[in-house]
């Protein structure tokens, strides 16, 4: 790694990134941080143009850290929406009201519903009386015609309660509420078909309208040339970015052999994109002078980011498309671009933008992968010498892989709880064809854009590679051990991991055999820790009541196994969303599951029958209709009023002798609000799943 002098923004870029996560964590203001912006800023530049320098340049240094960490804080309390005083939130009541603006994203179809991203502008109690306001708003409308049709800048009204989103309600499942705090969107609302409508559709950026509009175009191309599920999900997200239909058995296939940032298109996106356009250029013009490196230059810049455009600006082709170009204008002033940097460069310039990109998995993923690939992979390469061409080749690929897989390990471990095996193999065979299948793409589109079906040759030779390509995923997907899953670790092992990682560098490089001892003595602390943790877990014994809308599910876990009692209707995908995390976090690596309408098992210390469920000392019975008893029944700790039962709760109370009654999603809300008003009045201990979350008893 080069002198820090040369890395300016490797230095700035830190305390930049502390400001904002301060920021995120910390819920304050005051208005003296927009005065201390400038005066550091002053005091800055002033020591910075006074003469004699080098005496105070730790003073620079000094002030400068603490300007970006003001910044970094500043941006980042600015940016979340809901520290603004005119977002709606403020003037939300319990009745219905109106919201009117202009969709930001392009609409997605999810099931069946239309999801739209709504930049909310102006609200009214009273349709009549409109007035300005601001923030985000998460619709969710029902699949029709006219929802089908709506696209990015088109203003609708909707009329409803908008609803705060709530924390993740089952234990360590995905947080939805976090995810979308960090898109800066805080409420959701559901409508029917006559809850809104549709204004005018001439509004949005038109640059963005444009992009939008072509990748419509691209995305009808594909499909028509791509028929099948499998080439059409891969072909589109390669090459467009597009993953709203891709299937679970691809992702998932991708995921486990380690090729999945193959499809989210990313850094090696953008420098093909960057290589073909150069390419081009270099055959059609031949002879090379200042301007035509300029040219040169400007066409590329123009061209990765239309590609950034059609893609979508995910954070990782925003990232690669800011660093390329930063890339680019110093090669166009004939200036040397330190790639580290770069990197940091694109990353400050990025968060200055939207300080909470630095929360998106994506983004953190994507820098640590290209910061390994600079540094590593070179030092992985000359392990070894290869004297032929081909396995010269095959061997940097894998020395690529090797480094970005080295470089987000203890992220992704963190993250996505598991570790492909075969990952340097998925990348021999994914990044080589990626190159081709994004050109190949790129080619239909103009042809076809030329005249339709002038394409058809591209197409067919484009579907057959993605088949070829899918086929090899799903090989090395069924190899034996293709993927290690269940790993849990937490974010201190995930930090204890990577400052691991720095010393073995720092010993490596210095050739200190101290760092090697600390880095050692830190991976064989996290070793540890997991072993205490999965120790501490071995007689777990829990009873967790889970929260799915519509659904019902049951678990006792006892050490490593566990005992999941459901509905017949949840299905398998809701079911593993719900409990794998868990099952991970609780080291679980046996689940049993049972149909309640079927239920019955038993052995020493868990009973199931019918409606009854016995799990050690406790005892809860399913209600999911009105019992028959004229006496009333003793030893029962747990009722569990589901399947949304016609009830008389007054009446059911008196037939059971029972320590806390659970409402679970599966019940109406309606009905709900009625059952807790009776308990609330009759002082009887209650747990309602949609609002309370998921009820856990450790025994």
């Amino acid at each position: 790694m080069k002198s820090l002098r040369q890395m300016p923004f490797f230095r700035l870029v830190f305390p930049f990134i502390l400001g904002i996560l301060l920021s995120l964590y910390f819920d304050w203001w005051h208005d003296a941080i927009v005065w201390i912006i400038p005066i550091l800023l002053f005091f800055s530049i002033l020591i910075f143009f006074k003469k004699g320098l080098f005496k105070g340049r730790w003073l620079f240094g000094f002030l400068m850290t603490f300007l970006m960490l003001f910044l970094g804080y500043f941006r980042g309390y600015e940016h979340q929406e809901l520290n603004s005083e005119n977002h709606f939130s403020h003037e939300l009541t319990d009745d219905k009201m109106a919201f009117s603006g202009e969709i930001y994203e392009m609409p997605k179809s999810i099931e069946k519903r239309i999801k739209v991203q709504l930049f909310v502008d102006k609200i009214s109690s009273d349709t009549a009386q409109f007035h300005q306001t601001s923030g985000n708003l998460l619709v969710y409308l029902n699949k029709d015609i006219l929802s089908e049709n709506l696209e990015y800048g088109d203003r609708i009204t909707v009329f409803g309660r908008a609803r705060k989103l709530t924390n993740a309600n089952n234990p360590n499942a995905f947080n939805f509420k976090d995810y979308q705090h960090y898109q800066n969107i805080h409420y959701q609302i559901f409508l029917k078909e006559n809850e809104w409508r549709v204004g005018t559709k001439l509004g949005g950026n038109p640059l963005f309208k444009f992009a939008f509009k072509q990748r419509k175009k691209f995305i009808h191309i594909l499909r028509k040339y791509l028929p099948d599920t499998e080439s059409f999900s891969v072909g589109s997200a390669l090459i467009l970015g597009y993953k709203d239909e891709m299937d679970d058995e691809v992702r998932d296939a991708y995921a486990k052999t380690g090729a999945m940032h193959v499809l989210a298109v990313s850094g090696l996106h953008v420098g093909l994109i960057y290589l073909i356009i150069g390419f081009l250029f270099d055959k059609i013009i031949r002879f090379n002078s200042q301007k035509i490196r300029f040219l040169r230059g400007l066409v590329c810049l123009v061209g990765i980011w239309i590609f950034a455009l059609l893609t979508g600006m995910s954070p990782s082709v925003m990232r690669a498309s800011t660093m390329f170009s930063i890339i680019i204008i110093g090669k166009m002033t004939d200036r040397y671009a330190n790639i580290y940097n770069s990197l940091a460069a694109s990353a400050f310039i990025l968060l200055l933008i939207n300080p909470l990109y630095i929360m998106s998995v994506g983004f953190q993923l994507s820098y640590l992968a290209v910061t390994g690939i600079v540094y590593f992979q070179p030092k992985i390469y000359n392990l070894f010498v290869c004297e032929n061409k081909i396995t010269d080749f095959l061997w940097q690929l894998c020395s690529v892989s090797i480094a970005a897989q080295f470089a987000t390990l203890p992220l992704s471990l963190y993250y996505f709880h598991q570790f492909p095996i075969y990952f340097w193999l998925s990348g021999l065979i994914v990044v080589p064809a990626a190159g081709f299948i994004l050109g190949g793409g790129l080619l239909l589109f103009l042809l076809e854009s030329i005249y339709t079906g002038l394409g058809m040759p591209i197409g067919f030779l484009l579907y057959w590679l993605i088949w070829l390509v899918n086929k090899g995923i799903f090989f090395l997907q069924n190899l034996p051990a293709s993927v290690i899953e269940g790993i849990w670790i937490t974010g201190l092992s995930a930090f204890v991991l990577y400052c691991s990682i720095a010393l073995f560098v720092g010993a490596v490089n210095t050739r200190c055999g101290r760092n090697l001892i600390y880095s050692t003595g830190l991976l064989f602390f996290v070793f540890a820790l997991s072993a205490w943790q999965k120790g501490g877990l071995i007689n777990n014994k829990q009873i967790i009541i889970y929260d799915l809308y519509k659904n019902t599910l049951v678990e006792c876990i006892n050490g490593k196994k566990a005992y999941a009692i459901k509905n017949k209707g949840l299905t398998t995908k809701s079911f593993n969303f719900s409990t794998k995390n868990n099952h991970y976090a609780h080291y679980v690596d046996n689940v049993e599951v049972f149909d309640i309408d079927s239920l019955f098992y038993e052995n020493e210390m868990i009973l199931f029958e019918k409606n009854f469920i016995k799990f050690y000392n406790k005892t809860i019975f399913l209600v999911d209709k009105m019992p028959t008893s004229k006496e009333q029944v003793t030893g029962i700790n747990f009722l569990v009023i589901r399947g949304n039962p016609r009830l008389d709760i007054g009446k059911l109370f008196k037939m059971f002798s029972f320590e806390k009654v659970i409402f679970d999603n599966s019940n109406s809300q309606y009905k709900v609000r009625d059952w807790i008003e009776y308990c609330k009045l009759n002082n009887i201990n209650y747990h309602y799943t949609a609002t309370d979350g998921a009820w856990i008893l450790t025994l």
